[in-house]
């Protein structure tokens, strides 16, 4: 594997690792605004993958 590819799947991985803390934060009734500010998405973006 190359360096790019390397550096792609980390971020895959990272990616993934995020989404599933968003959507643990949602089922435990975290709101929006508050994922928002630990996540440094937007409530639009984080919205969209729930």
């Amino acid at each position: 594997m190359n360096k790019l590819k390397i550096a792609h799947a980390r971020e895959e991985v990272i990616k993934q690792g995020k989404i599933q803390l968003i959507l643990g934060m949602h089922k435990n009734g975290m709101p929006l605004e508050d994922i928002a500010k630990f996540t440094g998405l937007s409530t639009e973006e984080i919205r969209k993958l729930l």
